[in-house]
């Protein structure tokens, strides 16, 4: 799907255009339920503005938006800050509009366990803090030159620029996970300690793993010329479980009989 496409207002927004978004959401450690009040922000302000497709919105879109949440009584201080974290995501991580890099300069950092400490209700979970999370441009200050390169590779391939997205975000989040190294300097040992960590400690779904394992093996192939060889053995994501179909009597004569 391509960036911003279709995304005029809500009716014109796929329901794979959501998903693609909670997916980002809950790359970042926000829990499953929490996510989907994420969503439901992000749509919201999909719907706020008609006409105004959500890649031409703007940071006075998005405070104009969050001023009016601020003055509904019938919203929490940490419901308001959720909305505005929720359209963080969107904005900086999901469509990477470029004023959305100053994020934290024009809104605040809320970013982290550590921000939305005391403002969630009781009961409600925390985001969690991982190994692999950091801002686009706490890599690109250091690294700029190796995701360039691995944009361009990925454009002369003509690839979807949501593969391109979903590539930066994982060399992204490995180069965080090994404290900010150039993927020069690490290997197949240094991509197989990353998979296992988003078996183990992430929990990621085996395709959400599969597409890290890709995104890595096309870097040191095609960017970096360097192929990663045998990485050997490691802790595969789990899949999930099905539960089988179970036809009553009836349903079987009828499709014996088909």
């Amino acid at each position: 799907m391509k960036k911003g496409s279709n995304v005029k207002d809500k009716s014109h927004v796929s329901k794979e255009f959501w998903q693609e978004y909670r997916n980002i959401v809950l790359k970042q450690g926000v829990q499953q339920s929490s996510a989907e009040w994420y969503v439901t922000w992000a749509e919201r302000f999909a719907r706020s503005i008609r006409g105004v497709s959500l890649r031409e919105r703007t940071e006075e879109h998005v405070r104009a938006f969050i001023n009016n949440l601020r003055h509904q009584d019938n919203l929490k201080e940490w419901q308001v800050n959720q909305a505005r974290d929720a359209l963080r995501v969107l904005c900086q991580d999901f469509l990477r509009l470029a004023w959305s890099e100053k994020w934290s300069v024009i809104f605040g950092d809320i970013k982290g366990a550590e921000s939305m400490h005391g403002l969630l209700p009781s009961g409600q979970s925390k985001i969690k803090s991982f190994r692999d999370s950091s801002t686009s441009k706490e890599v690109d200050d250091k690294h700029g030159e190796v995701i360039k390169r691995l944009r361009t590779e990925i454009r002369t391939r003509h690839y979807s620029i949501r593969t391109e997205q979903v590539y930066e975000d994982w060399v992204r989040r490995f180069i965080t996970f090994h404290r900010m190294k150039s993927p020069v300097e690490l290997g197949p040992e240094a991509v197989k300690e990353y998979l296992e960590y988003l078996a183990e400690e992430r929990e990621v779904a085996a395709s959400t793993q599969n597409q890290a394992l890709n995104a890595l093996v096309f870097l040191y192939e095609q960017v970096l010329k360097e192929p990663l060889g045998i990485i050997g053995d490691f802790t595969r994501a789990k899949r999930p479980k099905r539960l089988p179909v179970v036809l009553s009597r009836e349903e079987v004569n009828r499709l014996l009989d088909a």
